[in-house]
């Protein structure tokens, strides 16, 4: 919880394209939670960066160590073609995002990423929680995948290990 607030603190001004990042922090019963009452509320949902919690593994001087991930939603519609749907939300939000996310990641004095010399890995997931049938093409059944989300999104999810000292980060901002 104490990552996920420094980490909301660190992102609290960001903007891309001239839109507020919103950042939120949990598991996806608490992502689900909080797209319901946002919808509900009529407040924007995205672009958003959520923190997925992890284990934290005491360093030391106030640090942790966490092996987890940040994931970079953008609102999308799932008829989309991975063409038009690079132009209208990876190229838009999503790239963008990644580059501050990194960067401001990267300069932070509190903050020390482990294995992303070149930059942080990632995974770009269109359609990020839609159930979809996919085609078991060995015994040509369809299998049901089971949906994730409430909302129709695309993400970018970043493989984060880092070593993190959230009181500097709560107590500097």
């Amino acid at each position: 919880m104490k990552i996920g607030m420094a980490l909301k603190e660190l992102f609290k001004d960001l903007t891309i394209d001239g839109i507020s990042v919103q950042f939120h922090f949990g598991d996806q019963k608490e992502l689900n939670m909080w797209i319901a009452s946002k919808m509900k509320s009529k407040k924007q949902k995205y672009p958003l960066i959520w923190y997925v919690i992890a284990p934290k593994d005491p360093q030391g001087n106030g640090k942790f160590r966490v092996d987890t991930q940040l994931i970079l939603f953008q609102g999308s519609k799932s008829e989309l073609f991975n063409t038009e749907r690079y132009e209208k939300t990876y190229l838009t939000y999503l790239e963008p995002l990644y580059d501050e996310v990194n960067r401001i990641l990267q300069q932070n004095k509190f903050i020390s990423l482990l294995e992303a010399y070149n930059g942080i890995k990632d995974v770009d997931e269109p359609n990020f929680g839609i159930e979809k049938s996919s085609l078991d093409f060995v015994s040509v059944t369809q299998q049901k995948q089971k949906a994730g989300l409430i909302d129709i999104v695309d993400a970018k999810i970043l493989r984060l290990k880092m070593d993190v000292n959230p009181n500097c980060l709560i107590n500097n901002n």
